[in-house]
């Protein structure tokens, strides 16, 4: 028995962090769950002993961006080290205008992430693209305005990787762990070197974690 059901995703989006989902979000919500669980044994896509806790620790987390950094219609989204399509696709769920690129660099992974984007396609949710490529190899035919990861990415490469696909005035934003005032604190005196503003580091608490989750936020000033 799922002890966290697409149902009361539904209601805790909505309480804590203001998004809504129709029902079929609601529906694709639960294709990619029912997905993640069929191709998890060939790719380790998600921890062992977290499969019922899909719902929060994935998906969750995921929008979680909404509520601290609205999003302008038609923003281009990057998924760095996109794995399990996590952040980008729950993203992409909620925001169908969005043009999402998600970026892998395992192979198996991003043939899974293929196969998810063509069925989004088939259902009329377009522009994703998935780049089976490593991000500091990667050249994007147009500028983000926003650059996501939820990978272990050491923060001055996550910075470098930023600069690469951001527009000016674009955000990098890290989905981050307990360490997370730690990062910021020791990564400071880089931001103004990569040019970036630290906009702010928020923090939530999911249903099913003990601990705080957090986004470290930061806008690219350009050259």
């Amino acid at each position: 028995m799922e002890q966290y059901p697409v149902n009361l995703l539904k209601k805790q989006a909505k309480l804590l962090f203001g998004v809504k989902i129709d029902r079929d979000r609601k529906d694709l919500f639960q294709f990619y769950h029912d997905q993640l669980i069929e191709w998890n044994s060939r790719l380790n896509l998600f921890p062992k002993g977290a499969k019922d806790y899909l719902y929060t620790n994935l998906f969750l987390d995921s929008i979680s961006l909404f509520k601290y950094l609205p999003l302008k219609e038609n923003s281009v989204v990057v998924d760095i080290g996109s794995g399990n399509g996590c952040p980008g696709l729950p993203l992409k769920i909620i925001r169908w205008d969005l043009k999402l690129y998600l970026i892998e660099s395992r192979y198996k992974r991003s043939i899974f992430l293929k196969t998810i984007a063509g069925d989004f396609d088939h259902v009329n949710i377009g522009d994703v693209q998935v780049l089976n490529q490593r991000a500091e190899e990667t050249n994007l035919p147009e500028q983000a305005d926003l650059v996501v990861t939820r990978a272990a990415i050491p923060f001055q490469e996550l910075l470098a990787m930023g600069r690469n696909f951001l527009k000016i005035g674009g955000y990098l934003v890290s989905y981050s762990g307990v360490n997370s005032p730690e990062i910021v604190k020791e990564h400071k005196k880089h931001f103004e070197n990569a040019k970036y503003q630290f906009v702010k580091l928020f923090n939530y608490k999911l249903p099913t974690m003990e601990q705080h989750r957090y986004l470290i936020i930061l806008k690219y000033l350009g050259e």
